[in-house]
Order: C-alpha cells, then sequence, then structure tokens
C-alpha cells in the first residue's frame, strides 16, 4: 500500500477545486508600434512557447489599463501610455474565466530588455510578416485595432477559435 503524502494530496484537492470553482480572472494585452509602424510582440519562456502581445493578469486594486502599463514594463522594459481600448475578450483556456482587454498603447520612453525567467524573445514585427506561431486570439484583436473599432467577443484559443461574436456597433 502506498504511503500518503499530504502534500500530493493537498495539489490534488487544489486542482478539482480550481477545475471546479473556474475562477474568475482579469488579463490584458498591449498594442505598441514603433516609428516604423512595427508591432511588438514577446514569446515566454513557458507553457506553449507562441508569440503573444505584451502583458499579463491584473494584480491588487488596479485597473486593467494600470495593469497593461506595469505588464509592459515589466516583460518589455518599455514604459507606455494608454491610447484607447481595443476591446475586452472572453477566454476559457486552462480552466478559468478569464477577460482580457487589449490596449493600443504609446510608447513613451525606455529600450527594450527581456524579463529574465519569464519571456523568452521580445521583437518588433510587421503586421504582414508576424513571427509564427501566435496567439490564436491576435488575428482578431489586430484587426480590431486596424479597424479602429472595440471588438469584444471569444478569444481564439481552443475551443473558441474562430468563433468570435460579431454585432454591429
Amino acid at each position: 500500500m502506498a504511503h500518503w503524502n499530504w502534500r500530493n494530496g493537498a495539489l490534488k484537492i487544489m486542482l478539482v477545486v480550481w477545475w471546479l470553482l473556474r475562477p474568475r480572472t482579469i488579463g490584458m494585452r498591449g498594442i505598441v508600434t514603433d516609428d516604423a509602424g512595427r508591432i511588438l510582440m514577446v514569446r515566454h519562456q513557458y507553457g506553449n512557447r507562441r508569440w503573444y502581445l505584451p502583458g499579463g493578469g491584473g494584480e491588487g486594486n488596479e485597473t486593467a489599463a494600470e495593469g497593461i502599463v506595469r505588464e509592459m514594463h515589466e516583460e518589455t522594459g518599455l514604459a507606455v501610455e494608454v491610447t484607447r481600448l481595443v476591446g475586452v475578450y472572453f477566454w476559457t483556456g486552462a480552466y478559468k474565466r478569464d477577460h482580457i482587454f487589449v490596449f493600443a498603447c504609446r510608447w513613451l520612453s525606455g529600450t527594450l530588455q527581456i524579463q529574465k525567467g519569464e519571456i523568452a524573445e521580445v521583437g518588433w514585427f510587421d503586421l504582414d510578416h508576424l513571427p509564427q506561431p501566435i496567439d490564436p486570439g491576435l488575428p482578431c484583436a489586430l484587426r480590431d485595432w486596424q479597424e479602429g473599432r472595440v471588438g469584444y467577443g471569444r478569444w481564439g484559443e481552443g475551443e473558441n477559435s474562430g468563433k468570435m461574436d460579431r454585432r454591429p456597433h
């Protein structure tokens, strides 16, 4: 008979609770361009190793707009300001319910610096030549950004891929 390991048991209980509760989280992503019109993207050192817009999860009592300013600086070393809301998208991957706020941002200062331990690569990319593989929700957010509208619907990962709710504004 195997010996009961309380740590493994506690982890299993936590995973079941996580799955049952499916916590609600707030995420944010930022679209920032350089003088040549290229967008800034990052690739994490963990997970699926796709290319994403810089961003992350909200902390404490900050707004989503405050969070993207903080995350942009943490991940890339750039100071930015939010110029407009691009969209709010719903993602149900990783057994959670995440609302992702995408903001257009203006680069104020700083030079690119990779956040050690989290970011593997960072770079500026032309919209016609994005690195691969990319986050499946990115094309819709970029389309909303380019068209100057506020988008909403489902983020394009997993079972949500290609199922954006589009309604006239």
